[in-house]
């Protein structure tokens, strides 16, 4: 599983997970907010799954720290802070973490280390399918896609230098974190066109 939702959506990713059939042994994060880590560590502790994040986002996943108080952009801080005095910031702490960095593979995926939303973000990437799960780095719409320069993104510049690491893959999916999913020559014309040109194929 690539992120776990709000700590509300537990109980039908439980559901879902027992439709399928499988187990689920993995649950990768992309970033440490709560609306893609909220249920991570009611899963794992159901299932037994291991959690895997970006070791510069795990202490804010474990409780040891808060979003709110990393550097960053102003706006997007204060947005933080509001959040964590309504207690709507951190998702529940997950007991147990296995750390990744750039280039590990999970599985068939490798960890791409894309920082700039969170300090810990990562992208995913399945080189034998060309899909791409790009957490919230890039969002969608029905017809277009868009860097991800929003009020919670703490570091717009570094984002942007991170999404430069997508022009050197053959994307044929791109799974971002918000917004429908992108495939085939809309997918790759889309990110030529948000990446100014490259590569992307």
């Amino acid at each position: 599983m690539i992120d776990a939702g709000q700590p509300w959506n537990a109980a039908a990713l439980l559901r879902a997970i027992q439709f399928l059939g499988e187990p689920l042994r993995r649950i990768v994060i992309t970033h440490a907010h709560p609306d893609h880590a909220g249920s991570a560590a009611e899963l794992a502790s159901e299932t037994g799954a291991l959690v895997y994040a970006h070791e510069q986002d795990i202490h804010y996943l474990q409780g040891r720290a808060c979003m709110a108080d990393a550097d960053g952009y102003g706006p997007c801080r204060l947005l933080l802070s509001t959040a964590r005095f309504l207690r709507l910031l951190d998702p529940p702490p997950i007991e147990k973490i296995v750390a990744v960095s750039k280039d590990d593979m999970i599985g068939t995926l490798r960890v791409i280390y894309t920082p700039g939303h969170t300090p810990g973000s990562i992208s995913m990437w399945s080189e034998d399918d060309g899909f791409l799960f790009c957490g919230d780095n890039i969002s969608s719409t029905v017809k277009k896609l868009s860097l991800n320069l929003t009020w919670f993104t703490l570091d717009f510049d570094r984002l942007k230098c991170s999404t430069e690491q997508y022009r050197e893959l053959p994307v044929n999916m791109l799974l971002p974190g918000h917004g429908p999913a992108f495939g085939g020559e809309k997918c790759s014309r889309e990110l030529r066109r948000l990446l100014g040109g490259g590569s992307v194929y």
